[in-house]
């Protein structure tokens, strides 16, 4: 019987899940799986400029060597690994005359419209035996008589139902909102607020946002939440779109400082080899893995980014407490960052929440009450799990009867099993974004895409 796997995302990770059937099926290693692929804005649309999350422009901080088939140690044997290098970063540079310019430059880091031309020319040379669907995800629900997944996706030819024995969901979720959440109004302008989606998306009103600043110039202020790569690539932004204004950016951060994370190979042995014999991901404790994705992923920034900032004297680092607020006072934003301390409140021209994405959001926005209840059942009976989050079951039930979400995003985290789905919950829901914790921290990044697409099939194939 032929299962259907239906992806949620046409980005690196649904086109690495795509070339890898497709080579499989090449090789006659009888994969058992039909391919739906959705996507809101088109194929690789993310990494383009023009659907928001970046304008193109920002340089690439993985490796592009470690590209959708990377790192090309597939279980399936080494044809596989000889033919999915066709599509690799470097097969691409030669197919399109690049490739003795990009060595004799350095091996530069490219940028993310090139990356988007990369996935693009991947896509086109291994979509044959997909289906791809533009439209929005608008509900996801299983079937209970046939314990299948029924998704609703709104396209420009009206609403369509998919339905499959598998789900895939990918991309990088919702906006983190903190504090203050940009207007839904595209026409109300003031006070300036984004997020780190909108403010790409709203350059459209970059116009406005300098006649901003040259009204209240050379005083401008920005105050930009977050420290991580959401944030650098945003300040990045601002630095050379506004470079003809005298501003200040605010860096809102938690910490005194800001972390770097340069590439070596101790830690990116863990991103793409997490089942090292020797060095094996699942063989530490929670508490070490945790420190490790801390220390290498989150609020740390690319040294590349790190540098740009050094160069600036208009970057100033803002200790904020757990008592610091923000608030709207007319067309400005009021920072206080510390409510309980004689530390000087700062009036922003404009104000960036880039503290990073939601990945878990389509439990809370996509997911029918029938299935969302459903997940959290199966989350409270595995009592494994919720112990190695909680000193007790009472405790559990605390967050749960505050708020379900809070048990979702502490416990399934843990509950990723080999294969990327949760451990044990069916019809099969693969989760990768939040795979790094139980399954190793390049999941969720661009570190392991040819992993990460051996470990979804390796349990579809007949033997």
């Amino acid at each position: 019987m032929q299962m259907k796997i239906i992806v949620v995302g046409c980005g690196p990770k649904g086109i690495a899940i795509q070339t890898k059937l497709q080579v499989l099926k090449k090789l006659h290693k009888k994969p058992i799986s039909k391919l739906v692929i959705i996507d809101k804005k088109g194929i690789a649309a993310n990494w383009g400029g023009d659907s928001g999350f970046t304008d193109g422009e920002n340089r690439l901080c993985t490796l592009p060597d470690k590209d959708i088939g990377f790192p090309y140690s597939s279980i399936f044997g080494e044809q596989v690994n000889a033919e999915m290098f066709k599509y690799s970063w470097s097969s691409f540079l030669i197919d399109t005359n690049k490739y003795r310019e990009w060595i004799e430059r350095g091996k530069p880091q490219p940028l993310h419209k090139d990356w988007y031309e990369y996935l693009k020319w991947v896509w086109e040379r291994t979509n044959t035996n997909t289906q791809f669907i533009k439209g929005d995800v608008t509900k996801i629900q299983i079937v209970p008589t046939n314990n299948i997944w029924n998704i609703k996706v709104k396209t420009d030819n009206g609403p369509r139902t998919v339905k499959g024995n598998s789900l895939v969901l990918t991309g990088p979720g919702k906006p983190i909102h903190t504090k203050l959440s940009p207007p839904e109004d595209e026409n109300h302008l003031l006070p300036l607020i984004f997020d780190g989606k909108s403010y790409w998306e709203k350059k459209f009103y970059l116009d406005h946002i300098k006649n901003v600043f040259r009204h209240n110039a050379p005083s401008a202020k920005i105050g930009l939440l977050g420290t991580g790569e959401t944030a650098a690539t945003i300040i990045h932004s601002l630095l050379d779109e506004l470079r003809e204004f005298n501003f200040k950016i605010y860096c809102l951060s938690r910490h005194v400082s800001i972390f770097s994370r340069g590439e070596n190979y101790f830690g990116n042995h863990f991103f793409s080899c997490p089942d090292d014999i020797n060095k094996n991901w699942q063989d530490y404790s929670l508490k070490l893995r945790k420190e490790f994705i801390e220390r290498t992923d989150r609020g740390v920034l690319s040294t590349n980014v790190l540098n740009i900032m050094n160069h600036s004297e208009k970057i100033e680092i803002i200790y904020l407490n757990d008592n610091w607020d923000v608030s709207i006072e007319g067309s400005k934003i009021k920072l206080q960052p510390d409510k309980n301390n004689s530390l000087k409140s700062i009036h922003l021209d404009c104000f960036v929440d880039a503290t990073g994405f939601d990945p878990l959001i389509f439990i809370n926005d996509q997911f029918d009450d029938e299935t969302r209840n459903r997940l959290v059942n199966h989350i409270i009976q595995n009592e494994k799990y919720i112990l190695q989050y909680y000193n007790s079951i009472k405790d559990a039930q605390r967050d749960l009867g505050l708020d379900p979400l809070i048990l979702i995003k502490n416990i399934l985290p843990l509950m990723i099993g080999k294969d990327l789905s949760v451990d044990g919950f069916y019809p099969k829901l693969y989760l990768p974004m939040i795979a790094g914790l139980s399954q190793g921290p390049g999941f969720p990044k661009l570190s392991a895409l040819g992993l990460l697409s051996d470990r979804i099939f390796e349990p579809l194939i007949e033997k």
